[in-house]
């Protein structure tokens, strides 16, 4: 079940939602487009766990990403919170099908293919994990706790 309907306006109108894209034990990600930039589409990513930790989580996470630049991650674009205090994250979107669905549809990829996506998956890892605190200028990694196949997404260009 998704908690945004098709339609629906986020922040002051900014953002409206075209589709629900996923849904996990924490969130659910939509399909929205940018009013502001009009044509610009955006994943959106609410949190649906409103305990108190899993709200900081969310929060520190947004930080995090924002300041992230890297060809193989999406770029953080927005952080909000609504009036009935839902938190959402909003990032560029990426185009194409997760590594999921592609070994669904085609079953083992071969060798070159799989080993290019691994390749391009451990450069983000790389560079999440040479990240340095801002203030301090020192080691801060960033751990990505959840690499699955649902996670990675393929571009129509195979990036």
């Amino acid at each position: 079940m998704t908690t945004l309907q098709t339609g629906a306006l986020l922040h002051q109108q900014r953002y409206r939602i075209r589709q629900p894209l996923g849904r996990g034990g924490m969130g659910a990600v939509y399909l929205a487009e940018d009013l502001n930039l009009a044509g610009r589409l955006v994943a959106v990513k609410e949190n649906l766990n409103n305990s108190e930790e899993a709200q900081r989580q969310f929060r520190r996470e947004a930080v995090l990403l924002a300041n992230l630049r890297h060809p193989n991650l999406p770029q953080v674009i927005d952080f909000f919170v609504d009036a009935r205090g839902r938190q959402y994250l909003v990032m560029e979107y990426v185009p194409g099908e997760n590594m999921q669905e592609v070994i669904a549809a085609q079953g083992v990829l071969p060798i070159d293919e799989a080993l290019d996506c691994i390749d391009q998956v451990m450069q983000a890892v790389a560079y999440m994990h040479r990240q340095r605190d801002p203030d301090t200028g020192r080691a801060r990694a960033i751990i990505h706790r959840d690499i699955k196949p649902a996670n990675i997404k393929r571009t129509p260009e195979g990036r």
